[in-house]
């Protein structure tokens, strides 16, 4: 990731601690997704963008079993000064929950498309540019596994014969 946002290779090992205070130091904007759960866990994946539309994954976490009002404080606690995010992206499923987003002075972005199959199209974009074999999404290692191991379970449902039915 620290070769295709400064262009140079980094000396050594790139730590998340340091890709983060570099992205900090190029002013890059951070953002963040968040879907709820319960049993399934709330989820949040923290990223920042490039000037080229290049998408960098720095934070993948979740939770299960706990309440919307002390996921959104673990949230802010834990990481929304490690980051700086400017904008939260949530699930606009729980009314509630964004509304207690905004009460703890989290900005939410307002009108989300809940169409599963944009959100879908989006991320395909990003992870293979049309014309190219090259992504514009890239996860670090180190803290976004559990985005990792999400996209491996994401697939096109299938009819007994195996072909594709949407």
């Amino acid at each position: 990731m620290w070769k295709i946002l400064t262009g140079t290779d980094f000396p050594g090992e790139c730590t998340h601690d340091i890709f983060v205070k570099k992205c900090h130091e190029m002013n890059l904007p951070c953002y963040a997704g968040i879907d709820w759960g319960w049993s399934s866990p709330n989820t949040v994946v923290f990223f920042f963008a490039d000037n080229r539309d290049n998408i960098f994954v720095v934070r993948a976490d979740g939770m299960t079993y706990i309440s919307q009002p002390t996921w959104i404080h673990y949230i802010k606690t834990k990481y929304h000064n490690m980051y700086r995010t400017q904008m939260y992206f949530a699930d606009p499923a729980d009314q509630g929950a964004l509304d207690e987003m905004k009460k703890t002075g989290l900005a939410v972005a307002n009108n989300i498309d809940k169409s599963i199959n944009t959100g879908i199209q989006v991320i395909k974009k990003f992870l293979r540019t049309p014309g190219s074999t090259d992504p514009k999404i890239f996860i670090a290692k180190e803290t976004g596994g559990p985005l990792i191991q999400e996209f491996q379970m994401y697939h096109f449902k299938t009819n007994a014969a195996g072909q594709v039915t949407e």
